[in-house]
């Protein structure tokens, strides 16, 4: 597949690319190819996006669905659908009621308080791809895992919202998670959804 790294086109492990605590997750870092990556920055860069907050949206997630027509292309492809059911040993199909979002996260973003993404005990798969540079731990906007809706901070993961870092979260009823406030910093990630069939 053009536009990703070499790296995962190839044949992987998914043991490799697995972390188990506080439950399963997948991270993949250095995703997209060095050339697909740079026109996807200039892309959100240049381009004077309309973000949409929904009216009724309390954590007033602001995305928008017109964006580089090639990380499109890569997220719908066959190929990652194969790539996503060889890693996660699951058949499934792209969710296309949540299309695939472009995301902004700024300073008048709230806290994404903890929560589980699962739609009529659907299961599903969430997909966040990270496109924001010069990120640091200072700017927040870090991912949260928590193994059970009483786990505090202090013993949830962190994952932090590197450039070009691909994460994997498979939804279920105890997946709690959440999404800390950025501070003097503006955070892009692309999210899409399949379901488990």
């Amino acid at each position: 597949m053009i536009g990703v790294n070499k790296l995962y086109t190839n044949r992987i492990s998914s043991q490799e690319y697995l972390f188990k605590y506080p439950w399963e997750h997948y991270i993949f870092d250095d995703f997209l190819d060095d050339k697909t990556l740079k026109k996807a920055l200039n892309f959100i860069k240049k381009k004077d996006y309309k973000f949409i907050i929904n009216k009724d949206d309390k954590q007033k997630i602001q995305y928008s669905l017109n964006f580089d027509n090639k990380l499109n292309e890569i997220f719908v492809s066959k190929w990652f659908k194969t790539f996503l059911e060889k890693i996660t040993c699951s058949n499934v199909e792209f969710f296309e009621e949540n299309f695939v979002q472009l995301r902004r996260m700024d300073i008048s973003s709230p806290v994404f308080s903890k929560h589980v993404d699962i739609i009529d005990e659907q299961k599903s798969f969430v997909i966040i791809l990270y496109l924001t540079e010069g990120w640091q731990t200072i700017n927040k906007g870090e991912l949260l895992l928590y193994k059970t809706y009483r786990t505090s901070k202090k013993n949830s993961k962190i994952i932090d919202p590197i450039l070009n870092r691909l994460v994997i979260l498979p939804t279920g009823k105890n997946h709690w998670h959440s999404v800390e406030k950025v501070k003097n910093f503006t955070r892009y990630s692309i999210i899409q959804e399949w379901i488990k069939k």
